[in-house]
């Protein structure tokens, strides 16, 4: 899932960000990165499920200590990236969007047919929590950013 939003109205930070060392300018942009993306992920783990002890494999309160928050470059381009760890990085999908339940085996669909031994008893609902927390926080991580790129800004003074 991704989510991108632009801002206006930064020129004065875009000017003082272009002046600084490239080696200064990476440092403050990954903290102000991780700044801003603390507020959603406290925002998705507030909102996550909790698993009741029926059922599955994963522990209780497995999905809300999971989620992670990393700055990553990728095609030259920083980036705050929330996801989950590798425990349950393929169950918030699906409790993101709900799915088929499935019983004795596996069943999947390809080329619009049923293939494997399990059959679908039933569908687990969409239980939407990563949206909703990005969207709840957006200004906040917004305003964490730029608070953040003033700090490091004025350090360089």
């Amino acid at each position: 899932m991704d989510f991108d939003f632009g801002v206006e109205g930064i020129e004065d930070l875009e000017k003082a960000l272009a002046d600084l060392d490239v080696k200064v300018r990476v440092t403050a942009m990954r903290k102000a990165l991780h700044a801003a993306g603390v507020p959603v992920r406290e925002a998705v783990i507030e909102r996550a499920p909790t698993k009741d002890e029926v059922g599955g494999k994963l522990p209780v309160g497995a999905m809300k200590a999971d989620v992670r928050l990393r700055v990553i470059q990728a095609d030259g381009q920083l980036m705050a990236v929330v996801d989950f760890g590798p425990m349950t990085y393929y169950v918030a999908r699906w409790v993101e969007y709900g799915h088929r339940l499935v019983r004795g085996g596996y069943s999947s669909i390809k080329r619009g047919k049923l293939r494997g031994q399990g059959h679908q008893v039933g569908d687990v609902p969409a239980h939407p929590f990563i949206r909703p927390g990005f969207e709840a926080s957006t200004q906040a991580s917004f305003e964490a950013f730029v608070e953040q790129l003033r700090v490091e800004l004025g350090k360089k003074d």
